[in-house]
């Protein structure tokens, strides 16, 4: 229903917004209205892991927290940050090790750090690293994201020991 507003010689029709539609039914979104919305933050989703995960393998990705989002609206950009500390034992020799933030699975790795040599006696520390992402959606679908670890070296029998881990995503209007 129409609502009259009269003033000073001008008549307004000011449209209640329950009689905004579009021609299939849907409620118009701001940029349907002729809004500027790109770069608006249209979502945000935190994911936080603390617990334990030890990943004694050798050269193989292994995920150690894993989530999905589903996506907002295709075209949009999700920006994707993960964090985390790992512990890193590796007795009484050297470790290289890595983890990753990945999309799908856990080889499919976005981008990955280093998280610690170590060579002396007492080989037991703790590093910390953080990634992102920056993705256009292509699919509605949920997509499943985490963060993966590796050790690529060792002379021990050594672990990568995962204790605290975020994942953030945020999603902006195309």
């Amino acid at each position: 229903m129409a609502t009259t507003i009269t003033g000073t010689g001008i008549t307004v029709d000011a449209v209640n917004t329950d009689d905004l539609n579009l021609a299939n039914g849907s409620t118009p979104t701001a940029a349907d209205l002729g809004l500027n919305v790109s770069g608006s933050l249209v979502n945000v989703q935190r994911n936080h892991f603390a617990s334990y995960v030890a990943v004694t393998t050798t050269g193989s990705w292994v995920s150690a927290f894993e989530v999905t989002y589903t996506p907002q609206k295709i075209g949009n950009k999700i920006l994707v940050k993960s964090d985390g500390m790992l512990d890193v034992d590796a007795g009484s020799s050297y470790t290289l090790g890595y983890a990753a933030l990945y999309e799908g699975t856990a080889s499919n790795v976005k981008t990955n750090h280093a998280v610690g040599i170590t060579s002396n006696s007492s080989n037991s520390f703790r590093s910390t690293f953080v990634g992102s992402a920056l993705e256009t959606v292509t699919s509605l679908d949920a997509q499943t994201w985490g963060i993966s670890v590796q050790i690529i070296s060792s002379a021990y029998s050594s672990r990568l020991a995962p204790q605290v881990m975020s994942i953030i995503f945020m999603e902006y209007e195309g």
